[in-house]
């Protein structure tokens, strides 16, 4: 409650006439949060992938924005946008014709995929943040255990004729690229239609 006064320039005193405590200062930021991804009235898509599909990428945007959120004790709380974001999120499946509890497992399924690439993705800039000489240390480490024969699969992507550096950052740009996440949300969203379609539920 010290550092959120010092950062708002007013005593911590004074704080307590908003909020009680430390959890009801981590409520009101989680509810701020859960504010961000929820869709506002009149702008849902029509299809269940593309409902599902907006709901994800917002939500990925408002974790990506506050890394640090990944690293907050693991409570369980709910506030009153997290409802109106379960709301839309079970809504997500509306029309399609599956039980409540596989609707859930849908979704957390989706959960799953946009949270572990949030902590993914923050170890790939944590590299990227590497300075010259570190990432030369991590490239020369790969190369050396690569060319000793021990990783043939590893070994078998790249072109032994050429600088190994500028493959392994070529190859670098093409995978994490900015549609990675969309590339693999399409993939699970794919494996889901294909169940659905099986099930006779579309």
């Amino acid at each position: 409650m010290r550092k959120v006064a010092r950062r708002l320039d007013a005593g911590t005193m004074s704080l307590y006439h908003y909020v009680r405590t430390k959890d009801d200062l981590l409520a009101l930021m989680d509810d701020a949060v859960m504010g961000e991804i929820v869709i506002p009235d009149g702008e849902m898509p029509e299809g269940w992938r593309e409902r599902v599909t907006m709901i994800a990428k917002m939500s990925l945007a408002a974790w990506m924005k506050r890394p640090w959120l990944l690293d907050e004790e693991d409570q369980f709380r709910i506030t009153d946008n997290g409802m109106r974001h379960m709301e839309q999120t079970i809504g997500a499946l509306d029309g399609v014709d599956i039980s409540p509890a596989m609707k859930f497992d849908i979704m957390s399924q989706v959960d799953d995929y946009l949270f572990g690439f949030a902590v993914r993705e923050r170890k790939v800039k944590s590299i990227n943040l590497l300075e010259a000489d570190e990432m030369e240390e991590v490239t020369d480490f790969v190369e050396d255990n690569i060319r000793s024969g021990d990783y043939p699969h590893l070994m078998g992507m790249f072109d032994p004729d050429r600088d190994f550096e500028e493959q392994w950052l070529e190859m670098m740009e093409d995978v994490y690229d900015e549609a990675r996440f969309d590339r693999g949300l399409a993939r699970i969203l794919d494996g889901v239609e294909a169940e659905l379609k099986r099930i006779g539920a579309l």
